[in-house]
């Protein structure tokens, strides 16, 4: 179990910000050539990240590229930056098919053996239609990351504050990732100084399944890692619930109850499910 909750975007030529990356309590760093990085200012992304990924990542957070479109002209040379470097992965955006997987690895040549594992940006309409196709396409794809700026841009869904018109998207991506054993990501949220809407937002993603959300800025951290992390109620539930079977199962039971719940084995899953994550929560590799 990997522990993402939250996942932080840093643009790939801010030097100031990729050196502060390394000290926050975010549980993965996205270094960013691609939409926050001017034509002009590429080159000079990918030499600060290259220096990014040589430091001392003390905390022990994931670290993760987001090249540039495979359709664009800089995707080769941010290719040879991921070769140069250990990353743990690479995002790959503004992707809509099966074959954006086969051109993506045609880049390493036909004989390379570095593979880093892959994230996917879920960004375009033809992505969410694709996407049960597009992960099952290479077994190094990991994660989903949605991309709701270019999706609503895109599709003209009018983002509101309860993201109505999001939602069919949202759960087709949560469902595809789930079928191919994936971890998905929710968009960021772009009013910095709505607190309380960001906190909606990020509980309305747990509600819907995502195991994290990807941020803009260093504030929006805490927040994040509370809202994904189980509860105390949760916690309780689970332990409860694994008490009790766990007591009933030497006697051949295969359901019990509790607290005056009918209680199954896909119960059980889940709640062992949330005291590994609090476990990993707890003691985080980076303490």
């Amino acid at each position: 179990m990997k522990l993402r909750r939250s996942v932080l975007y840093v643009p790939g030529n801010n030097q100031r910000a990729l050196e502060k990356s390394h000290m926050l309590a975010v549980d993965c760093v996205v270094y960013d050539l691609e939409d926050s990085v001017s034509p002009q200012a590429k080159d000079e992304a990918r030499d600060c990240v290259l220096w990014a990924l040589a430091q001392e990542n003390a905390r022990g957070q994931e670290q993760i590229v987001r090249i540039n479109s495979l359709h664009s002209n800089w995707v080769e040379q941010d290719v040879a930056v991921i070769k140069q470097a250990p990353v743990d992965a690479v995002l790959l955006p503004k992707i809509t098919s099966v074959d954006d997987i086969y051109n993506y690895r045609k880049l390493f040549g036909p004989h390379s053996t570095y593979s880093p594992a892959l994230w996917l940006m879920a960004e375009t309409a033809a992505a969410v239609l694709n996407l049960s196709a597009i992960a099952a396409a290479d077994s190094a794809v990991r994660v989903v990351m949605m991309g709701l700026e270019d999706l609503t841009m895109e599709t003209q869904i009018k983002q509101t504050p309860d993201r109505e018109g999001l939602l069919y998207a949202l759960s087709a991506c949560v469902m595809a990732a789930r079928a191919g054993g994936l971890q998905i990501i929710d968009g960021v949220y772009t009013s910095l100084d709505d607190d309380a809407g960001f906190l909606n937002e990020c509980t309305q993603a747990k509600k819907l399944g995502f195991d994290g959300k990807s941020l803009i800025h260093p504030r929006q951290v805490d927040v994040c890692n509370r809202c994904f992390s189980p509860t105390d109620e949760e916690m309780l539930w689970a332990s409860e619930i694994v008490a009790v079977w766990e007591a009933k199962a030497t006697a051949g039971h295969s359901v019990v109850v509790v607290n005056g719940r009918m209680v199954e084995h896909l119960h059980v899953i889940e709640a062992r499910r949330i005291l590994a994550l609090a476990n990993i929560v707890e003691y985080p590799a980076y303490d």
